[in-house]
């Protein structure tokens, strides 16, 4: 089961998207997060866990009209 949550209140002029999926392999509910740049809709995407920092584990970039991101 995916679960996601969108916050909205554009601080610091980004969106901030929030999910997680169960792991077979890890046993466990893997955290991330994904702050969404407000000018080139592109963004980083972060592993979250408690008690530790966020790990950046993916940069998007090039937002086009046909809405692909390209995986920096």
């Amino acid at each position: 089961m995916r679960e996601y949550k969108f916050d909205s209140s554009r601080a610091f002029s980004k969106f901030l998207w929030r999910f997680n999926y169960y792991s077979e392999t890890a046993g466990a509910r893997v955290y991330y997060k994904f702050e969404q740049n407000f000018s080139n809709k592109g963004g980083r995407i972060y592993k979250v866990a408690a008690g530790q920092p966020s790990q950046l584990v993916g940069l998007l970039r090039g937002y086009t009209a046909g809405g692909i991101c390209e995986l920096a």
